[in-house]
Order: structure tokens, then sequence, then C-alpha cells
């Protein structure tokens, strides 16, 4: 949800470790993956992307409740990919982390 209609502001830590890991899932997308070894490796550079990301954060607030929100289904699905078994799962996985962080810029500044 907005704020009153205006994106929320976010912190230029967030934003930035946002668009690394809006950068890893483009790269990502871009590419051929034959096996879930590439999904292994795609999960362990947005963990580490994300574990960034929250170290640094500075948001405090109504901004920062609404990050979590936002978060919180990118997280479940980081989860899911962890333990994929499949790459037809993995897939479809990645799809859902795709979309969640491209829906960051629609809801923050």
């Amino acid at each position: 949800m907005l704020n009153n209609g205006q994106k929320w502001r976010a912190d230029m830590s967030t934003n930035e470790n946002v668009a690394s890991l809006c950068t890893i899932a483009r790269d990502f997308a871009g590419d051929t993956h034959t096996g879930l070894t590439d999904y292994q490796v795609l999960d362990r550079g947005l963990q580490k992307g994300f574990d960034k990301m929250i170290r640094e954060c500075g948001m405090e607030g109504a901004g920062h409740d609404a990050l979590h929100l936002w978060l919180e289904p990118l997280l479940v699905n980081m989860n899911e990919l962890k333990k994929v078994d499949n790459t037809a799962s993995a897939g479809k996985i990645f799809a859902a982390i795709h979309e969640r962080l491209e829906l960051y810029t629609q809801y923050f500044e």
C-alpha cells in the first residue's frame, strides 16, 4: 500500500540494496538455466544481498513497517527456493521473486 497515495521514502542504503537484488534477478532472468545448481547459485546471491540490506537498513516508523510488508512475501519465496527439488518449481519461485523485486519502485522512492 502507498503512503496516502504517495510512495514511501526509503533510505539510500535500502534503495541501493534493492537495486542490487533487482540486478541479480534481471541477470538471472536473461540467462539459460539447466539445473538446480543454477538456482542454488541464485539463492546464495539473493541471500547475501538480502542480508546486507537488513544489516544496513536505517528506516524507522511507518515506512519501515511498509517495507516489511513488501519484504515478507520475498522472504517466503527465498526460503522456498532454498528447499526446491526440481527446476520447474524453482522457475516458478524465481518468477515470484523477480516480480516482487520489480514491485519495489511502485511503493518506494
